[in-house]
């Protein structure tokens, strides 16, 4: 072999070698719309682990909307997110996807101020065929189901409706006997759920009611029905729902966040807080995960507790992955937060999201990149979102 050609050969490596290098040190950007089945081991049948699927209120938050930021660009680029349809999808997916460890649950009122008792049953009727383990509701549903029923207690009826803080004055219902709260099982662990709501989040309407229920401070609630449930077995998991007026303040983020390294979000709560009082008050190691609704997803810690907010309008889907030892105790340090999902119908042509952003802001995802006008299929888990809107259109309909 002559000189040139070991110079040349010597050059060609050197050349792979500085490729593969500034390839491995090249920064990778995260899919946080897709959230691809590595994001979860569990699709493995991971039974050390649970997974949380949370959305919000279905009260406004079961149509489809433009994707903000979009108004004033290309049409093509106007894709539609959320809605009761994308919710589905996607709901479904995580369910057949995680059917062991997965566990889905909405958090928020189901009717809005102004809606009538026939809303309601509609609305009842569809949320008993949504694939949700677990749905809380407010005063709205219990005072909307007594002015058209006269029965308030006909609200708990239904199998996946949960709040544990309102009583029927006359038949007390929810009673002790039923419990205060309920324990799901899933991939072989007991998941005890409390959901709660503070007077003063309740409606002008309800209170001027109030002689028909009785309202229990949350925090008293709380305390018995976590004593209940211990007398029986000490549950795997806590998790409490609660509806408080004025929140606190999250800043919004896009990147997973393993609960040893949430912010604290004492700094940023009003004085008086009724979410911060009731952490406060809750037994130690009485609660794992708190649950809040607001405008915008966020995650933080109260009092060294975990706390999620999902936003109120079901464009995301939030998920928390708990980890649990050889024992099956809880590892809050290894358990972690993923970066909200939009609920995204197409995606753009050439990345993993639907996110219309301007590029000057340091939370934009394509890093200065200006999306084209082509789009295609989303996707979430490895699974088409499909457009077809026959199942949709069926499961409304049979209401």
């Amino acid at each position: 072999m002559n000189l040139i050609s070991k110079i040349n050969k010597l050059l060609m490596a050197s050349c792979l070698l500085l490729i593969s290098a500034c390839q491995s040190q090249a920064p990778k950007e995260k899919n946080f719309s897709t959230m691809p089945e590595s994001r979860f081991s569990t699709i493995e049948s991971d039974k050390s682990k649970l997974v949380l699927a949370i959305s919000g209120s279905l009260a406004d938050g079961l149509e489809d909307s433009i994707e903000k930021g979009s108004e004033n660009i290309n049409p093509l680029l106007q894709f539609k997110v959320g809605g009761l349809s994308n919710l589905l999808r996607y709901l479904k997916i995580f369910n057949e996807k995680l059917a062991n460890e997965g566990l889905t649950i909405g958090h928020g009122p189901l009717i809005n101020q102004s809606a009538t008792w026939s809303d309601l049953k509609n609305k009842l009727s569809l949320a008993g065929k949504l694939p949700y383990d677990l749905l809380s509701i407010t005063d709205r549903e219990i005072l909307t189901s007594w002015v058209g029923t006269n029965d308030p207690s006909s609200i708990w009826n239904i199998n996946n409706l949960h709040l544990s803080n309102i009583y029927d004055s006359q038949t007390l219902l929810p009673n002790e006997k039923q419990g205060f709260g309920v324990v799901l099982s899933k991939n072989k662990k007991d998941v005890f759920i409390s959901s709660l709501i503070s007077i003063d989040a309740t409606d002008d309407s309800f209170k001027t009611n109030q002689r028909n229920f009785y309202l229990e401070n949350p925090t008293l609630n709380f305390l018995k029905a976590w004593q209940q449930v211990r007398k029986e077995k000490r549950p795997h998991l806590s998790i409490v729902l609660f509806t408080a007026r004025g929140g606190c303040n999250f800043e919004p983020f896009n990147v997973d966040v393993a609960f040893g390294q949430l912010k604290s979000l004492d700094a940023n709560c009003p004085k008086g807080s009724e979410l911060v009082e009731f952490i406060n008050r809750a037994p130690p190691n009485s609660i794992d995960l708190v649950i809040i609704n607001g405008n915008e997803p966020g995650v933080g810690k109260i009092n060294n507790i975990p706390v999620v907010q999902v936003d109120r309008k079901n464009r995301y889907l939030n998920f928390v992955e708990f980890v649990f030892d050889a024992n099956n105790v809880l590892s809050p340090t290894a358990s972690t937060y993923f970066a909200p999902t939009k609920l995204c119908s197409k995606f753009h042509a050439q990345h993993d999201h639907c996110d219309v952003i301007a590029a000057e802001q340091n939370t934009n995802p394509w890093r200065g990149q200006v999306p084209t006008s082509k789009s295609r299929e989303a996707r979430f888990l490895g699974e088409k979102i499909d457009d077809d809107s026959n199942e949709l259109d069926n499961l409304v309909t049979s209401r």
